[in-house]
């Protein structure tokens, strides 16, 4: 017995040297190996990056939610853009202050205010998100009384 186990060590060896593997001939990679390495300039880069983007935060803040009161149209049309873009939770607080002052302007509580479809739909659909109690009535003046559709434009 010893002699049979001595003897199938060997065919195994033996036919592991016979193995012969061949090469696959890959070509590079396109990336190269620049995610294999880590640099600390990515770090001071990123810093940087952060301060940018501080900065810019400032000025957005500056620019849209310290627009005249008066124009409450460009101001929900800018709150829309910034949620439209996805960067309104850098925003939050300045958002709900503009659309709580919007609304207490009473610029949406009854049917007679002016201002376009677009602008009217807009606000509503902004304050309502908010949690503000909107009537849908301000769409009155711009439905026709006859059949109760919109008027034509």
């Amino acid at each position: 017995m010893a002699l049979e186990a001595g003897s199938t060590a060997q065919s195994q060896n033996s036919e592991a040297d016979q193995i012969v593997r061949r090469t696959a001939n890959y070509q590079p990679s396109i990336w190269g190996d620049q995610f294999m390495n880590y640099d600390s300039e990515d770090t001071i880069n990123y810093a940087h990056k952060q301060e940018e983007v501080d900065e810019l935060k400032l000025v957005a803040r500056r620019e849209v939610f310290t627009t005249s009161g008066d124009d409450f149209s460009n101001q929900i049309k800018l709150i829309d853009a910034i949620q439209r873009l996805g960067v309104a939770y850098h925003f939050e607080k300045e958002i709900e202050e503009a659309l709580e002052h919007i609304y207490a302007a009473n610029h949406f509580h009854d049917d007679d205010g002016d201002g376009d479809l677009y602008n009217v739909s807009l606000g509503f659909r902004l304050l309502r998100q908010q949690g503000h109690n909107v009537s849908c009535g301000i769409f009155n003046k711009f439905k026709d009384s006859k059949n109760g559709g919109f008027k034509e434009s």
